[in-house]
């Protein structure tokens, strides 16, 4: 049976992730906050869609859904390698680009993931989570485990405030309608 294609993107951008990073990509967090960021500065910069698989609302902010899976199915296809290494008092999982993990990059594509990967590099696992909590208007909307609407994220305070206006005069149709 052959892989859903999204699922196969998903994986290729995981992989390009750890590529532009150098080959080496240190953090779950990390890495899972690159997948949003490239979402979406590929969202502003190219047309389309970086990848149509989902990104969810975790404890820590947005996750690749099902990221541990895709990670695992990666290491088991041998296109990357992972382990654990000391960060501080911690241990951060290390994420390493195998030979059979590299990835050809549209133009596009790579600046987005550069751009993320400039967002998410120095910082630490709690520190990069606050920062895309705050930035994020669509993890406030959705509950843990849900996919969240992203590209609500790059969007202005104007345009959500239109939004947010559409969605209680349609809420107060309905109400009409049904009472």
């Amino acid at each position: 049976m052959s892989e859903p294609q999204e699922r196969r993107t998903a994986k290729d951008i995981i992989c390009a992730i750890i590529q532009e990073a150098g080959g080496t990509l240190c953090g779950t967090t990390r890495l899972y906050k690159a997948f949003y960021v490239a979402h979406l500065y590929y969202w502003l910069h190219s047309e389309g869609v970086l990848t149509d698989h989902p990104i969810v609302r975790m404890p820590r902010g947005p996750g690749i859904d099902n990221g541990l899976c895709l990670l695992a199915e990666l290491c088991e296809e041998g296109r990357i390698n992972a382990h654990e290494a000391p960060s501080g008092i911690h241990l951060e999982r290390v994420y390493t680009l195998a030979k059979g993990g590299k990835v050809r990059l549209e133009k596009g594509q790579k600046q987005a993931i550069r751009e993320a990967l400039k967002v998410v590099s120095g910082k630490t696992a709690a520190g990069l989570s606050d920062m895309v909590k705050a930035m994020s208007a669509s993890l406030k909307m959705v509950p843990e485990g849900s996919e969240i609407p992203l590209y609500l994220d790059v969007l202005d305070e104007a345009d959500l405030e239109g939004i947010d206006q559409q969605l209680r005069e349609a809420g107060e149709l309905v109400d009409k309608v049904f009472k």
